[in-house]
């Protein structure tokens, strides 16, 4: 098995004009690429690598240059960020590994315990070895002594334990089980004729999985309201505007109810409700990135048939526009030729079956 640390001495990486790194354009195909990446070697993009992360470019580029920092940062602060890295695109083995080789070469150091305790703690950890974390808690309450008796860590730790010795031993799940492996995940709001909502995205080598998880995005801040059609904000403005009590209640559900689906396999998510979506990407003919400029907002057009899907990101969220495009033209790309959204005219959005508010 090719490691982490191997793969980068392979490869040349370079920042991109937005200052993420990428595989260095001569060197072609890229040694180091991943998943779907590496179909087509001859034409390699990175925002389909599965060491891509949206925000900072190639992750293996990304933790070399931290590599470089080694001596003048402490090895852990070093190797938590790498491996944050790696958590932000669900890679948690990868995350793992990082930690590890800190503990190796340091371990009498009671942090490294602690931040690889959190990792196999994750809900979003579905290996063998999630009751490590008991273990490793342990050690690093041992390790803090006396000295930590009321560190906010260590009473955390404390308290987690016996939560832990009560759960049963998990076994990992099976991609036959659960709709294949997941690809990537965003959250966007999900526009379809008169319907916006705000959606918690999943892409499988299959179909793209859209899951309503309420009208308020928690991160930007940003409604359902603002991102619909003029009829539908002028319907639902004032029901958004009704008082900041009932906004701040309707971002904790969105909050809890993205929490909980996260958690779920994609095929669960598929047949848990009429109002989530699924799209499968051998009906895709046409794929699109377009601004929104008045909306401060950028757009995903997924065109099915006559048929017109919007998945609205903000702003702040372009990179994962950009990446989500990326994939889906990629992977509907695999089943017939796929054409740029603005490549042609998109037929008038209808309303969907059996799809509801």
């Amino acid at each position: 098995m090719v490691t982490e640390t191997q793969q980068i001495q392979k490869g040349k990486f370079v920042l991109d004009g937005r200052g993420r790194w990428i595989c260095d354009p001569g060197q072609q195909p890229c040694p180091c690429a991943e998943g779907l990446a590496v179909e087509n070697p001859a034409q390699s993009n990175c925002q389909i690598c599965a060491n891509w992360n949206p925000q900072l470019g190639c992750i293996l580029g990304y933790n070399r240059a931290l590599d470089r920092e080694l001596e003048r940062s402490h090895p852990l602060e070093i190797a938590k960020r790498q491996a944050l890295a790696w958590v932000q695109v669900g890679r948690l083995n990868r995350a793992i590994y990082r930690l590890e080789r800190v503990l190796k070469d340091h371990p009498d150091d009671a942090h490294a315990y602690l931040e690889l305790a959190k990792l196999y703690d994750l809900p979003s950890y579905q290996g063998l070895d999630k009751r490590r974390a008991i273990a490793l808690y342990q050690r690093f309450v041992e390790l803090r002594g006396v000295a930590g008796q009321n560190d906010p860590e260590v009473l955390a730790a404390q308290r987690r334990i016996p939560t832990l010795l009560r759960l049963p031993p998990s076994a990992p799940r099976r991609a036959e089980d659960d709709g294949g492996p997941v690809l990537a995940t965003f959250t966007c709001f999900y526009r379809f004729g008169s319907l916006t909502h705000l959606a918690y995205g999943i892409l499988t080598p299959y179909r793209m999985v859209l899951a309503r998880v309420g009208d308020a995005d928690p991160e930007s801040g940003r409604a359902a309201v603002e991102m619909g059609e003029r009829a539908e904000r002028s319907t639902r403005f004032l029901r958004w505007m009704a008082g900041e009590e009932a906004r701040e209640r309707e971002v904790r559900q969105t909050r809890h109810e993205l929490e909980r689906v996260s958690l779920l396999p994609p095929d669960t998510v598929a047949r848990e409700s009429r109002a989530n979506v699924v799209l499968e990407y051998e009906g895709i003919h046409a794929v699109g990135l377009e601004q929104e400029d008045w909306r401060k907002a950028c757009r995903v057009t997924v065109c099915i048939g006559p048929l017109r899907h919007d998945l609205v990101f903000p702003d702040t969220r372009r990179h994962q526009a950009e990446h989500c495009e990326a994939l889906l033209k990629h992977l509907a790309g695999r089943r017939c030729p796929i054409r740029n959204g603005s490549d042609r005219e998109i037929t008038p959005r209808s309303s969907v079956a059996g799809v509801g508010p």
